[in-house]
């Protein structure tokens, strides 16, 4: 008698942490519907959509590229497009946790094959390893470290035992680009970010195994602790002005850095002042570095332009795709069809003080959209010469994008609704603006925490003189 009570009683407690865990588990693993969703401002990257949440939401995607896009179908054709639908509905045939529903939607959108137009899973709440990285060739080096035994210039090899490579060729489908510069670009950022990893490693605990090689080819296996984006970012909080410029009169060059394409009087201020040291000390040479520079108002490069002689240049043409959505957000009375206006010559505004020299552009694979298209006209009109590496998108491309925000995700849903057309229409078919001398970033540079690529031009300009 005293063995069954005591085989009930255990059975009894059994039973308790069974309906324990199950009530544990449902609190942590919510499953959100269409109606569960719409008020909730972040999630976790555990929680777990409904396929009709899902299903509902690419529709709305497919519907929103369909109305604004100037030509989603191009890199696809018809049947292409559709099997790609078919293939992605079967996906979402089941609940998915909600990285991994990003994954699946924005692999979708990446097969449009136009950098400017994707979802991004600004709602998930994630975690981030406090490391800043820069390709550099095939090696992922660090940059900058706040984790013990993690120094700038160790080569980043594997997360949790996974090698770069492998993990890249998962970024790689969720990356929208129009070139390999641009994904390997953006992977830097999305490879220390848990959103991104969850899909591909075991997340699991606070910190994650990272390996490293470090400048003597010695291997480390480190735990990195998860941070919050506002710790990692505290060490960039005063960062330094978009714009400014320096005058070397050693090497005769007058150099000037854009790190952003705002259009602002305090700019164009600067932009003259620039010009004028650079007469005053008659120097014969300029840099403009757009390395940094990810795109804005493509306004900014007429600023340069105006104080160059040339009475003409070569612009880029452009197609409108009229909308509903492209009319509310950019105020176009006209609501369908399209508008086509083909590359053109026009007239340079002629400023004083008017520089005679040479110009150089300096790019990098960070030089993006309006930064991107100031580098073209230089190129396309024989303004300057192009040094430094591969831009990050195409000279000829889509883009000047309308946001929609996911009704139940709230995801950023961006699209492009116009084509902007090369001035060069020979060399349109191009997927990045190739410098006309090849100056690569190295690993030392890093190690020695120089810019020793900027240095690197101005030798070269200097020989060329």
């Amino acid at each position: 008698m005293k063995i069954k009570f005591i085989i009930i009683g255990l059975l009894s407690f059994l039973l308790i942490i069974s309906i324990f865990n199950v009530f544990s588990s449902s609190k942590s693993e919510i499953l959100y519907d269409l109606n569960n969703s719409m008020d909730k401002e972040d999630f976790q990257t555990s929680d777990t959509l409904s396929t009709d949440l899902m299903t509902t939401e690419f529709n709305y995607v497919v519907e929103k590229i369909l109305d604004v896009h100037p030509d989603p179908k191009r890199y696809l054709n018809q049947n292409g497009w559709d099997e790609l639908i078919v293939a992605t509905e079967r996906q979402l045939a089941k609940p998915l946790q909600i990285t991994e529903y990003f994954y699946v939607i924005q692999s979708f959108v990446s097969e449009i094959r136009d950098s400017h137009t994707f979802v991004y899973p600004s709602t998930i709440k994630s975690r981030v390893l406090p490391l800043e990285l820069q390709w550099v060739g095939d090696e992922l080096v660090v940059t900058d470290s706040s984790v013990e035994n993690i120094s700038h210039g160790d080569e980043l090899t594997h997360i949790e035992g996974k090698e770069i490579n492998e993990i890249m060729d998962s970024l790689t489908t969720i990356i929208s680009s129009e070139n390999d510069y641009w994904i390997k670009h953006l992977s830097r950022q999305f490879i220390t970010q848990e959103k991104f990893l969850k899909e591909i490693l075991t997340v699991e605990g606070n910190s994650l195994a990272v390996t490293v090689s470090d400048t003597e080819k010695t291997s480390k296996n480190i735990n990195v602790h998860w941070v919050t984006p506002e710790e990692a970012n505290q060490s960039s909080a005063d960062e330094e002005t978009w714009y400014g410029y320096e005058l070397d009169q050693e090497n005769n060059i007058g150099y000037y850095f854009l790190n952003e394409s705002n259009v602002t009087a305090e700019y164009e201020q600067n932009v003259r002042e620039f010009f004028k040291e650079v007469e005053e000390q008659q120097l014969e040479n300029i840099i403009i570095d757009l390395r940094k520079n990810g795109g804005g108002d493509s306004g900014v490069s007429d600023v340069f332009i105006r104080h160059l002689p040339e009475n003409t240049y070569k612009n880029f043409g452009t197609v409108t795709r009229f909308s509903e959505p492209a009319s509310v957000q950019r105020g176009y009375e006209q609501v369908d069809g399209y508008e086509e206006h083909p590359p053109s010559v026009v007239q340079n505004r002629v400023l004083k003080p008017t520089f005679n020299g040479d110009v150089y552009i300096l790019t990098g694979h960070g030089t993006y959209s309006s930064a991107n298209m100031f580098a073209v006209l230089f190129h396309d009109s024989d303004l300057g010469t192009i040094i430094g590496e591969p831009t990050g998108n195409a000279p000829g491309s889509f883009g000047d994008i309308l946001h929609f925000p996911l009704p139940y995700t709230g995801f950023d849903l961006l699209i492009s609704h116009k084509e902007f057309l090369r001035p060069h229409s020979s060399m349109d078919n191009y997927t990045s603006l190739y410098p006309d001398i090849l100056v690569e970033i190295k690993k030392e540079d890093i190690i020695k925490q120089e810019d020793g690529q900027l240095q690197r031009v101005k030798n070269i300009i200097k020989d060329l003189n």
